[in-house]
């Protein structure tokens, strides 16, 4: 299954591998602005511009809670590792921390002095990490609320967080146009990653912890060495505007990335060549992602719609490009890109 939200104030549910439509998630009053699968995939979570978080039966929609805490609009919303709780960044500057079953407030984490954007649990749900237009980073104890560390140094909002699979790690995107890897124990910084010559929008790391993958308003996707901070690869394809959101495959080897272009495209994690464009959206994407298992991708659209796409295996990938593009009039380094030489 895959679950998407939308602008039309709807959550639904879709079958993943026939793409049919299960069910329409209904009771949210503005835009949805995230969602998320619990890990044992039974429950849906659900972050909205009407300032609540909804938990949902992700098999009969049915609505099992509405946590109401947030003063304004809740930007992101992710569940722990182990399932049993919910954290929460809002617009009115705080971090909550929610009891998955009952809807209840365990703790309200309060530090940040603007919107925050962006919140991840660590891998040992111990510690939460958050990003915030107050242009900095803080880890969080999960337990106790308390801020274990600040991290300074970007000079403009911090778009997005994440941990590496490791929880070692922190890496971080920001408006200034720097993606920056920290110590997750210390908030030493380990690097400063430059290259984007516009806002980074979103990142991540890959699932071995060995690579970065960002995608910015400069229109490029970009992987780097997380240990070096070195550029192994540039992804250019998208025809305009912002790279919203980018992520690698479960297995590390495919890149999926959204854009204001209203395409999906699907790289090549080690090449960088383009092995697929999914069109359909009528709106910019504003965000995507594959499925726990790889085979499935999720897209979300300022057209108001979700789209979920039956991802086939790598090898498919490559034969179906190579079957579509072996008639055309290519220059050498086209024939490449598309594995015809």
């Amino acid at each position: 299954r895959i679950v998407s939200g939308s602008s039309d104030e709807t959550i639904r549910i879709w079958d993943a591998t026939t793409v049919k439509e299960l069910d329409t998630l209904e009771g949210h009053t503005e835009g949805v602005s995230s969602v998320s699968f619990s890990p044992d995939g039974k429950r849906i979570i659900s972050g909205s511009r009407d300032n609540t978080i909804r938990i949902w039966d992700a098999t009969t929609g049915k609505e099992f809670e509405t946590v109401e805490g947030h003063t304004n609009i809740v930007y992101s919303v992710s569940f722990s590792p182990d399932g049993k709780r919910i954290v929460s960044g809002s617009s009115d500057e705080t971090i909550r921390i929610w009891d998955a079953t009952t809807g209840k407030e365990l703790e309200t984490l309060e530090g940040h002095t603007s919107s925050v954007a962006s919140v991840s649990f660590s891998p040992d749900g111990k510690r939460i990490v958050s990003g915030s237009y107050d242009n900095t980073i803080r880890i969080w104890d999960a337990t106790t609320g308390k801020v274990l560390e600040t991290l300074k140094g970007h000079t403009s909002s911090v778009t997005s967080v994440s941990f590496s699979p490791d929880g070692k790690r922190i890496v971080s995107g920001s408006g200034d146009k720097t993606i920056r890897i920290w110590d997750a124990t210390t908030g030493k910084e380990l690097d400063t990653v430059e290259g984007h010559t516009e806002m980074v929008s979103s990142v991540s790391f890959s699932p071995d912890g060995k690579r970065i993958v960002s995608g910015s308003y400069d229109n490029t996707i970009r992987i780097w060495d997380a240990t070096t901070g070195k550029e192994l690869e540039t992804l250019e394809g998208h025809t305009a505007g912002v790279v919203t959101s980018v992520s690698f495959s479960p297995d590390g080897k495919r890149i999926v990335s959204g854009s204001s272009d209203r395409t999906i495209r699907i790289w090549d994690a080690t090449t960088g060549k383009e092995l697929e464009i999914l069109e359909g959206h009528t709106g910019g994407v504003s965000s995507v992602s594959f499925s726990p298992d790889g085979k499935l991708i999720v897209s979300n659209s300022y057209d108001r719609t979700i789209r979920i796409w039956d991802f086939p295996p790598l090898q498919e990938l490559i034969d179906k490009t190579r079957e579509q593009f072996k008639d055309y009039p290519l220059t050498p380094e086209e024939r490449r890109k598309y594995y015809l030489e």
